[in-house]
């Protein structure tokens, strides 16, 4: 890991902690679903030291507002989530005498997870879209063994918008002498957090509703076109629509409203869609024609000017 942040470094991309080194964990109680939030407090075995720290890569933008960072994401962003493990797993703080513990009957309140075998460490992920939706969480057990193991993948890509709840669930186990016997605690914790990722990207598409290719700038179109925002709920979008006053002299606005994902424009005259991330506030305006050749010579005689670039 400490390689890889080298690399992040040379070739400038952002990566930055998510939790913090003892701060972020909390004694989650014994069998309760790690649904307590204790502090560790002294005489805690996990008083002192910790296990470890996420971090994320990949982004355009850090905004921390509140509780919650947000990930500003911009196309050829690749964000992934990591796991900095920093303890040897059967010898915590250097101590052979304690160990991460396979929880053989695991379960987690928070995300509704019954009785399992959460291995050495089980990871879950939750995500809740723009609508407020939200998935079945991603599990991933035995997450802390896996990183003994050079061929396991414990990255974790973020793709979508939305925020992200985060917990790292795992159990350790400590070794006493008790009247010459060995005698073993057991001790559930906790690393839990939230995310948000939002698009920094102004982008969206115009498709033919003839051919069903996309249309480009100043492209000309005798059906009309549909609007894509490529699922982004960080856009809002509007045109403007101009067609020929009564005299056929002139050009005049006769439509300025907000346009909706899926929205299909048919209507012959020149177009100017806009749209604005409200994230980042950049806008982004493509120019459309709908209608044939000969509407296109008309507009083109009654406003020269704002119709040059189309062919």
């Amino acid at each position: 890991m400490d390689l890889l942040r080298e690399c992040f470094e040379q070739n400038k991309i952002q990566w930055s902690w998510l939790t913090r080194k003892t701060d972020s964990t909390v004694n989650a109680g014994l069998d309760t679903g790690y649904s307590k939030s204790s502090q560790i407090k002294d005489g805690d075995p996990h008083f002192g030291w910790y296990l470890g720290r996420f971090m994320m890569s990949g982004y355009t933008e850090r905004i921390d507002e509140g509780d919650v960072p947000v990930f500003i994401k911009t196309p050829g962003d690749n964000l992934v989530l990591w796991f900095n493990l920093e303890q040897d797993i059967d010898a915590l703080n250097q101590d052979e005498n304690m160990k991460i513990e396979q929880d053989k009957n695991g379960s987690d309140q928070q995300f509704q997870i019954p009785k399992s075998d959460f291995g050495r460490g089980a990871l879950f992920i939750r995500h809740i879209d723009a609508r407020n939706s939200d998935t079945d969480p991603q599990e991933y057990k035995d997450f802390l063994a896996a990183h003994d193991d050079t061929g396991a993948n414990t990255r974790v890509e973020i793709k979508e918008e939305g925020v992200y709840e985060v917990a790292l669930d795992y159990e350790i186990s400590k070794k006493s002498k008790v009247a010459l016997v060995d005698k073993w605690d057991y001790y559930n914790y906790r690393i839990c957090f939230a995310f948000e990722v939002r698009n920094g990207s102004g982008m969206f598409y115009l498709f033919d509703l003839g051919t069903g290719t996309e249309l480009q700038d100043y492209a000309i179109t005798t059906d009309g076109f549909r609007v894509d925002l490529a699922n982004s709920h960080a856009l809002s979008i509007n045109y403007t629509r101009y067609a020929l006053n009564q005299s056929g002299t002139g050009l005049d606005v006769r439509k300025t409203t907000v346009a909706s994902d899926g929205e299909e424009l048919t209507t012959v005259g020149y177009y100017e869609i806009t749209a604005t991330n409200k994230e980042t506030n950049e806008k982004l305006t493509k120019h459309i024609f709908i209608g044939d050749s000969e509407d296109l010579a008309m507009y083109k005689e009654a406003d020269s000017e704002l119709l040059s670039r189309f062919e």
